[in-house]
């Protein structure tokens, strides 16, 4: 009998020579201080971009430095609550508002069937003749499945039976409060997992979850029922019920 083999996929890649001159140096330095922070703390490109309420691949476009090499403004704020670490560690005070860099070197990527690879090679040049070399590399593995954390699950069940998504929450917020009462038990991704299954339509109605969006980052909170919109207006506008009146019959209705 002959042997039947799996055919393998052969990788495929591209390289890139791309030159940029006159780049803002305080877009760099914060760029490049978050990037390294994040990879100390091993917080993935991936859940960066949770974290800021984007789509999964938001941050490594903005890590190319080729073509992009700012993070938006609306950001800035919340980066040094994604690291846990001072503002001065990431925004630079120290460098001229115009001061500018040159960029040259190579953009790499592979590609297989499991894997892409984006790798990164350039030397930047500073105004008074310095030169810096930097290597960086984002993977992403495809098709990655990863299990909901049941803790953490359970725990996201009950901050919704205690109404703390009847108002909509960004995922930072989210991974804040987490991290304030179970000192950093779940990471980024474990709780990116969770909040997908919670908002799943198959999930239970009562702690079913819905996004939507704030200012362009993804928010979630509760699917309320008209009795629970009814209750959070009251609360919003400090409006305290005392009894419910019965109209005449046979109406349903009631005066407040």
């Amino acid at each position: 009998m002959k042997r039947l083999h799996k055919n393998k996929t052969s990788p495929v890649s591209k390289t890139e020579n791309i030159n940029r001159q006159n780049i803002l140096r305080t877009d760099f330095e914060i760029l490049t201080n978050f990037y390294e922070i994040c990879k100390k703390k091993k917080i993935s490109e991936r859940e960066v971009s949770f974290l800021m309420g984007k789509t999964n691949k938001y941050f490594q476009g903005c890590l190319n430095l080729f073509f992009k090499s700012t993070i938006k403004p609306e950001f800035l704020t919340i980066l040094p609550a994604i690291t846990s670490k001072n503002i001065q560690e990431i925004i630079p005070n120290d460098i001229a508002p115009k001061e500018t860099i040159d960029i040259h070197g190579t953009y790499k990527q592979e590609k297989n069937e499991f894997s892409v690879s984006d790798y990164y090679k350039f030397t930047v040049t500073y105004q008074d003749g310095t030169i810096r070399n930097y290597r960086w590399k984002i993977e992403i593995t495809k098709g990655a499945r990863s299990k909901v954390n049941p803790e953490l699950f359970e725990i996201l069940k009950k901050l919704i039976s205690r109404h703390y998504f009847h108002k909509p929450k960004f995922a930072l917020d989210i991974y804040t409060t987490l991290n304030s009462r179970f000192k950093n038990a779940f990471s980024p991704l474990a709780l990116q997992i969770a909040l997908s299954k919670l908002t799943n339509k198959s999930t239970n109605p009562a702690f079913s979850l819905q996004e939507g969006v704030d200012n362009t980052r993804t928010t979630y909170s509760k699917i309320l029922t008209e009795s629970e919109k009814f209750l959070e207006h009251c609360q919003d506008y400090m409006i305290w019920i005392l009894s419910y009146v019965p109209l005449a019959p046979p109406s349903s209705k009631y005066f407040i």
